[in-house]
């Protein structure tokens, strides 16, 4: 048998740690909105994924975790709670496989917590907190949440249309601010000696000028290549791995297919790529802003 411990509303997880765990207080977060239920189905899709998962869980760390991160005093932050949950609940699956104690239940509990109140965060749309601990913490039973899976479906596709559209609208003002200060740092790049330009607005500059015939766009090519951000953070690098990659010209970004066909083999290049001709508005992973300038440095090893 599962072994949940409950609580009987979100407001009593807030009282102190000394506080009687048996209070008759039986108030429940009210949904009085459609918002209300929104995030009342989120939390419900939380808890639902446990149970499913044959997940022990302590509620009271659950909605710890996400309330001490929400307010800034967890040891999980935004930059590490994907790699500490993944740890933990490697852990805790161990502990079932081998029949071992499984002293992480609390651990995990609190980890899960933390995890969802930073995937929602990410996301920038305005969060019912309450909401979302009450839909977890009534949902850790099957059968016992305020909302049934029909109505919960459908409110989880509303809050996939109201995420997808705040991510649009906050690409759109990222973009703008990375597209102003790529344009800078390429107008001063085109003032050093060597960097040429082509009509697309792409910035490049001739390391070693190689020999041989030009790929085309439908070509596939050999590279060996470097990454990096404007400020100098290096996000890829198959010199760094020792591996060199090959793919379609045709298969990736505006710069990459313009600015290759311009090498021989041989040749090494720089490249600066502005958003348009990179990842454009929508960027690439957590590493790759909207809009945002890219620089390479790419040697075309062999044209297949």
């Amino acid at each position: 048998m599962k072994k949940i411990i409950f609580v009987s509303s979100f407001f009593l997880l807030l009282i102190a740690c000394n506080s009687d765990s048996t209070s008759s207080n039986n108030a429940v977060f009210e949904l009085s909105t459609v918002q209300d239920s929104i995030y009342y189905s989120i939390g419900a899709k939380f808890a639902q994924s446990y149970v499913r998962s044959n997940i022990d869980i302590n509620a009271n760390e659950l909605v710890k975790g996400y309330q001490e991160s929400k307010a800034g005093t967890s040891y999980i932050n935004e930059r590490n709670h994907v790699n500490v949950t993944s740890a933990l609940r490697k852990k805790y699956r161990q502990a079932q496989l081998t029949n071992s104690e499984n002293n992480v239940s609390d651990s995990l509990s609190y980890a899960f917590g933390s995890n969802n109140y930073h995937l929602l965060h990410s996301l920038g749309v305005d969060i019912v907190h309450e909401a979302v601990l009450q839909g977890m913490v009534d949902n850790l039973e099957e059968g016992k949440g305020q909302l049934d899976d029909q109505q919960i479906r459908k409110l989880q596709a509303q809050f996939r249309n109201i995420s997808e559209k705040a991510q649009a609208e906050r690409n759109v003002a990222l973009s703008k601010e990375h597209k102003k200060a790529g344009a800078a740092f390429i107008a001063e790049k085109a003032k050093e000696a060597g960097v040429k330009s082509t009509a697309s607005g792409l910035h490049y500059k001739v390391i070693n000028a190689g020999s041989g015939a030009s790929p085309k766009a439908t070509d596939k090519v050999k590279v060996h290549y470097e990454g990096r951000l404007i400020d100098g953070t290096v996000f890829d690098s198959s010199i760094q791995r020792g591996e060199p990659t090959e793919f379609f010209l045709n298969k990736v970004i505006k710069g990459w297919t313009e600015g290759l066909q311009l090498m021989k083999p041989g040749a090494k290049y720089q490249f600066y790529i502005p958003g348009d001709l990179a990842y454009g508005d929508r960027g690439k992973g957590r590493d790759i802003a909207p809009g945002a300038t890219l620089v390479f440095d790419v040697e075309l090893l062999e044209v297949k």
